[in-house]
């Protein structure tokens, strides 16, 4: 079995690595937003309101959900179509994080 130092080092290099995948896949939700809505990358933060600021609509959904199925791997059902999963790149991830769980 692992040495309490052992184990408190793995975790920590566990949490940094789940930390940088989540930063990877917040950059690439990102740089997407930015393309479909023209919208300077500059402004859009891990807390933006995607449809508040009216930076997304009906049409920036449907285009978010290709991206998440075709790019991202992650299938999204009708029952999940609701702004709440989707109205930030926190939520975003979130969301994209407890569907790649259920499948592992």
């Amino acid at each position: 079995m692992f040495s309490g130092s052992v184990f408190s080092i793995l975790c920590t290099v566990i949490l940094l690595f789940d930390t940088h995948k989540r930063g990877i896949m917040k950059e690439r939700l990102r740089t997407f937003i930015s393309e479909i809505t023209f919208v300077d990358i500059d402004t859009i933060d891990d807390e933006t309101k995607l449809f508040e600021e009216g930076n997304f609509d009906s049409m920036g959904l449907l285009s978010l959900i290709t991206f998440l199925d075709e790019e991202m791997g992650v299938k999204t059902e009708d029952d999940e179509l609701n702004e709440s999963n989707f109205e930030s790149l926190n939520t975003i991830a979130a969301f994209m994080e407890k569907k790649k769980s259920l499948v592992n």
